[in-house]
Parts: structure tokens; C-alpha cells; sequence
């Protein structure tokens, strides 16, 4: 990410050489060369700051790729707990149409039962009746 750059060495031979031209110079051609320093210091400053965006930059790249490896293991751990909710909810549906199954054979078993029951109970409150009266009131069996 941090790749290193070439502007340490720029920083430091442009000016040795425009230091060097400097001391050789007439003074027709001085003009030139502060143009010249000019240039070369415009040129470090620019490779500086085209290092400093590249490490920004790389920097960037590298928080988002961590960010998008997060969000994808959070993706497929969703898709997992996803996954096994609708594997509980479909044993959930099947356990509670076995219960209502039992349910129904239990209700179908008792229910002659029950009727042979209220059969029996109605024939022995219309014999009560008979015996002791119509004005005796229903007492549930015990």
C-alpha cells in the first residue's frame, strides 16, 4: 500500500544540479536557471504530492476492501441464519401437523366415548326423573 517512491530522489538531485549550474552561470543565463530551479522544485512538489494521493488513495482502497470483506461475511452468515430459520419453520409446520394428526385420532377414539357417555347420562336422568319427579333438578354426575 505504502509503496515507496521516487521523490526522495528527486528531492535531492534537482537541487545539487541547479546548486552546481548556479556556481557555472553567466549572469545573461541566471534568469534561466531560477526558471530552471523553478521547474524542478514544481516538478518535486508535484511528485510529492502525487506520492502523498497515491498512499491516500492506496490507503482508501485498502479500508474499502476491508470493509467489503466484512460485508460479505455478513452477507453469508445472513444466508446461513437464513437458511436455518426456513429449516425450523418447515420442522415446526411438519411437528405440528403430526400433533394435529394425533389430535384427530385421540378426538376420533374418544368421541364414541364421550357420546356413549351423554347416551348414558340422558337415560339415567330420564329414569331419575321418572322415579323422583320432573321438579328434581339436573345434578351432574360425581
Amino acid at each position: 500500500m505504502n509503496a515507496p517512491t521516487s521523490t526522495a530522489g528527486v528531492e535531492k538531485a534537482a537541487p545539487l544540479a541547479v546548486e552546481q549550474s548556479d556556481t557555472r552561470a553567466s549572469p545573461k543565463k541566471g534568469s534561466n536557471l531560477s526558471q530552471a530551479s523553478l521547474h524542478v522544485r514544481a516538478d518535486a512538489d508535484a511528485e510529492r504530492m502525487s506520492s502523498m494521493l497515491i498512499r491516500m488513495i492506496s490507503n482508501s482502497v485498502g479500508e474499502l476492501e476491508g470493509l467489503i470483506a466484512e460485508l460479505q461475511e455478513a452477507q453469508a452468515f445472513l444466508k446461513s441464519e437464513g437458511e436455518r430459520v426456513q429449516r425450523e419453520i418447515t420442522n415446526y409446520a411438519q411437528l405440528n401437523q403430526s400433533a394435529m394428526a394425533a389430535i384427530k385420532v385421540i378426538a376420533d377414539t374418544v368421541g364414541p366415548w364421550k357420546s356413549a357417555i351423554v347416551e348414558h347420562e340422558s337415560q339415567n336422568l330420564a329414569a331419575e326423573s321418572v322415579v323422583n319427579g320432573p321438579d328434581v333438578a339436573y345434578r351432574p354426575p360425581s
